[in-house]
This record gives structure tokens, sequence and C-alpha cells, in this order.
């Protein structure tokens, strides 16, 4: 589903007059690198956490470190030679999990978008880290982040009318004027070679929200949970863009239909 959202605002996009470059562009792992090959890897690792780790624990970490080093790892290799101006890293969020057989949640779902920042000191600890901090702050990418990071927010509250997500954790702080933006240390918005912005809209488990995913992409509006909905994904696609050409033509607002 990020991938059909990506697809769609590209297109967008380039009528627009930008230029976009997919990290990847068909359902499949852009690294060459699979949970096999990190097995002994993460077999060491859990051993220096504890004696006698488990099989699933062992897989588990080698799982982790798949989908959440390796081919965040691989994407940005993938942008090095590339002049990029902004990466956007496409979501859909969720609300937490429920024991039992309940799948779906009535809570209401909430919106927000993550910024490069909110450092704990055990992440300094760490040489490499603490390197990838430095480059982001001598190439300043923070003045680019959050102000695009605040018109999504804007265009993407405005839209959807979704109230903002809070954090109370310690790894993440609020930045900007709005309450939608937030700064996390990710691996992605940390060696990604440019500004980067997570958006994360939506529930994916929300009600509404899984039955218009349910829905698929479609042209007018359909009838969804009582209410007349357009396409989800075209609905994304267009915040997208509407956010950008908004952002980079420095309009307040920005109708599509024009």
């Amino acid at each position: 589903i990020n991938l059909m959202v990506a697809e769609l605002a590209k297109d967008l996009l380039e009528q627009s007059g930008a230029r976009i470059l997919l990290t990847r562009d068909h359902n499949a792992p852009v690294t060459d690198i699979r949970p096999e090959d990190l097995m002994p890897v993460a077999e060491q690792e859990m051993a220096r956490r504890g004696p006698n780790p488990s099989e699933a624990s062992i897989r588990s970490l080698a799982n982790l470190l798949f989908y959440r080093v390796a081919e965040l790892q691989a994407r940005a290799t993938a942008l090095e030679d590339q002049k990029i101006h902004l990466a956007l890293s496409i979501h859909f969020n969720a609300l937490p999990e429920f024991s039992g057989t309940q799948r779906l949640s009535d809570e209401p779902e909430h919106l927000h978008f993550l910024v490069n920042g909110s450092y704990l000191p055990s992440e300094l600890a760490l040489d490499n880290v603490r390197f990838e901090l430095v480059q982001r702050l001598v190439q300043r990418y923070d003045r680019v982040e959050i102000p695009v990071a605040e018109r999504f927010a804007r265009v993407f509250s405005e839209r959807t009318e979704l109230p903002a997500f809070s954090y109370s954790g310690p790894n993440a702080r609020p930045v900007g004027d709005s309450g939608y933006v937030w700064a996390r240390n990710l691996l992605a918005n940390r060696i990604f070679p440019c500004p980067v912005i997570y958006l994360e809209p939506y529930a994916m488990n929300g009600r509404r929200t899984y039955h218009r995913l349910a829905a698929g992409d479609f042209e007018g509006t359909r009838m969804i949970e009582g209410r007349q909905e357009v396409s989800i994904f075209q609905e994304y696609a267009e915040m997208i863009r509407d956010s950008l050409v908004a952002y980079f033509y420095g309009l307040l607002e920005y109708d599509s239909r024009r």
C-alpha cells in the first residue's frame, strides 16, 4: 500500500514539474541480503545479551536486522550519487493492537510527521551515530525538514481532519508550531544523504481506514462505512503533491483544480 501511494504521488508530482526517484519500483526488497544471511550475526548478538538464546529470539533479531537495517542501508546507498533535495518515507500508521480476536479499532485515528533529532544518550554513545549526527548538523537539513513537515501538517490535517499524535516517551520531542511534527532519531532519517520526512497518517487497523484500504484504488466516490469516500490512495498522493507544490512555490494554499 505504501508503494501504491508512492507511484500515484510520483505521477502527480511529475505532472507538476518535479523529478522523482523511487527507492524501489516493485514489491520486493532492495537489498540482496535476506534474514538467513543475518542469522550468524543475530546469534552472536543474542549470545552477548545473555546465555542460551532461543532459536526464535535469534530468528526474530535476524528478521529485524533485515528489514530495519539492511534494507534501509540499501536504499540509502541507492541515493548516494543522486542530487536529492528531499526524501519522503511513506507510511500508514496503526493504533495499539488488541489481545484476543479483536482486529479493528474504533479508537480515534491520528496523524504526525517525523524529522531527525531527539538523540538518546545510549545512541550518542555509538561512534557511527555521533558521526552521522554531525554530518546532518553541518548540512543543516533541519532548515528544510521542519518547514516542509509543517506544510505537510497543514495540508494533511485540513484534508483528513485527523488530530495530532503525541509521544509520551523520551525518544521524541515536538518541533515546529503545528503540534503534528516530532523529532526522532531513526535510521533512514539519519543515514539518507538528504533531508528526510516520515509521513505517518491514518491507522491501518482503524475501522474506517481498514475498509478504505480494502476497497482499493478507484475513481470518484464510494459508500464506505456509511460515508461517501474517495480512494484513500488517491487522497494520500494528492495531499503529498499539494503539500510540496505549496511549499516549493511559496503558496499559503494550493488548489489542485487550478
